[in-house]
């Protein structure tokens, strides 16, 4: 079985706007999730909940800042 994600797109209140593989928003409140979740992180879908993937968090954030530094360059 493949493992789902999501990411914290942002936080609004008592939400966490999150977004998942397929690019599906879900609206999550905070109390679900892993204490001090932060905008950009990633978090494991589990059957009882949310688990902080910090491995998966920075392969992405890697990711996103290589695809920026193609684009804008390096000056």
């Amino acid at each position: 079985m493949k493992l789902k994600y999501v990411s914290v797109d942002r936080l609004e209140g008592e939400f966490a706007i999150c977004i998942d593989d397929d690019e599906k928003t879900h609206k999550i409140n905070i109390k679900k999730l892993p204490k001090g979740v932060k905008e950009g992180d990633v978090l494991k879908v589990l059957k009882n909940g949310y688990e902080l993937d910090e491995k998966e968090t920075k392969k992405r954030r890697e990711e996103i800042f290589s695809l920026q530094e193609e684009i804008f360059g390096d000056d």
